[in-house]
């Protein structure tokens, strides 16, 4: 299999309490895989913007939360990308661990400007 599978669910903010306990008070978005493996918070920044904070396995790909992310903003996948805190954009096939991420890492969410 390619990678652990995501809950549906979790994408609709329909995790188990045991996983989230108070999500949708605190903008908490469970990504969790089903293998139970560990998990890692990031917070998913754009100015002048509700900050959400995302839950997710360290081995799951960005794809996962960039699409729930312009779902949740109404927003097009081509108008925004997202940069972590090293300053370079992620891409939708890395993960977590892959890059190096520790949990509570900030990552900012840019639209892109035209003619500006």
């Amino acid at each position: 299999m390619g990678g652990p599978k995501m809950f549906l669910e979790a994408v609709k903010e329909r995790a188990s309490e045991a996983q989230c306990l108070g999500a949708r008070q605190y903008n908490l978005v469970c990504l969790l895989s089903k293998d139970g493996g560990k998990a890692i918070t990031l917070k998913v920044q754009m100015q002048n913007e509700e900050t959400l904070f995302y839950r997710m396995g360290r081995n799951a790909k960005f794809n996962i939360l960039v699409m729930d992310y312009c779902v949740r903003k109404q927003l097009g996948l081509g108008t925004i990308h997202f940069v972590g805190p090293d300053g370079k954009t992620l891409g939708e096939t890395k993960t977590p661990q892959g890059l190096g991420m520790k949990d509570g890492d900030v990552i900012d969410a840019l639209c892109h400007q035209i003619n500006g």
